[in-house]
């Protein structure tokens, strides 16, 4: 079976969407996951495991189209949503606490920080051409 959405329906679907529809959202998307991981053929859920590892690499191939300078805004941003959908398979299925990777986040934003404040001291203020590498049309 084919799950992949077709760009037009996507479009449409985007327009009509508020991304804040659902006031209990965390909560409806654990509970879609949980049930989704229940449902699997496999009885563990470990074969979406697998569709993860494919979203990944889809996001991969998308921003390596965004490097070379042939990014579709709307497929990277697709993608993007797919990932961060499938962490939260990878969540479900591994086990893994949301307390505990908020924290190993927040290690992670701490260094970032540091980083970027030891780099401007070198640096200085640089210009930035960030999002300009997507292909017209």
């Amino acid at each position: 079976m084919n799950t992949a959405m077709d760009r037009e329906e996507l479009i449409q679907k985007m327009k009509l969407t508020d991304p804040f529809v659902y006031p209990d959202g965390k909560s409806l998307l654990k509970k879609t996951i949980r049930k989704s991981v229940e449902n699997a053929w496999d009885g563990t859920g470990e074969v979406n495991l697998t569709i993860v590892i494919e979203e990944m690499a889809e996001l991969t191939k998308e921003i390596s189209k965004f490097i070379r300078g042939k990014g579709d805004k709307l497929a990277l941003t697709e993608e993007c949503a797919d990932v961060l959908f499938s962490l939260e398979y990878v969540k479900a299925i591994c086990g893994l606490d949301d307390t505990e990777i908020a924290k190993a986040f927040q290690v992670k934003l701490d260094r970032l920080i540091d980083l970027n404040t030891k780099r401007e001291g070198i640096d200085g203020n640089k210009e930035s051409n960030i999002g300009m590498r997507f292909q017209e049309g």
